[in-house]
């Protein structure tokens, strides 16, 4: 698994070397690139996917399952009783602009708002929680919700981004306690 941009025309020759590489000595290499929003996560991922089979064993049948949309939104990914300290800074929301259109685009990622204040672009933005989110780095998440039910602008916590890439609380559960909130947030 890796970045999109793998297959780019800058790195794409050196994706296609390995799958050579790995051809030679004896497997078969299928690739896709795939989007976590269609594998059971509120998440707009692309990534690309390899899968090497040996010859010996590979029936050429296989093929990377497409569920279509899940249907899974942030909102049911959410935590209840969430701390303040997930909140939007109160600087801030002066700088808090709404976009009155909930801007939809072709990813199901509703943009609902900016936060003007902040000097980068993966800072800036306010999605709803009844679409997907954004690709989530692998660092504290750079985008803001708007979250109807407590009417309040916050980040997700460690846990709701563990689950944005699919994980089970029962996996966060056991390293919850061992690990800084930034290092959860890196984990995930």
């Amino acid at each position: 698994e890796n970045v999109k941009n793998l297959l780019s025309n800058k790195y794409k020759g050196y994706f296609l070397g390995w799958v050579q590489f790995l051809n030679e000595i004896g497997y078969n290499t299928y690739y896709s690139i795939e989007n976590a929003k269609y594998h059971g996560v509120p998440q707009h991922r692309e990534r690309v996917f390899a899968i090497s089979i040996r010859k010996d064993v590979d029936n050429h049948k296989f093929d990377f399952y497409r569920s279509g949309d899940s249907g899974i939104r942030i909102k049911d990914i959410l935590e209840h009783d969430v701390s303040d300290k997930y909140n939007l800074d109160e600087r801030y929301i002066d700088s808090v602009i709404i976009d009155k259109n909930n801007t939809i685009n072709k990813n199901e990622i509703i943009s609902i708002g900016t936060v003007e204040a902040y000097n980068y672009l993966s800072l800036k933005k306010i999605c709803s929680i009844n679409g997907i989110s954004p690709t989530i780095p692998c660092r504290q998440p750079l985008n803001w919700i708007y979250d109807y039910n407590e009417n309040r602008i916050r980040s997700l916590t460690p846990k709701e981004t563990w689950r944005s890439m699919g994980i089970k609380d029962r996996y966060f559960d056991i390293v919850e306690n061992e690990f800084s909130n930034s290092t959860l947030y890196s984990l995930a």
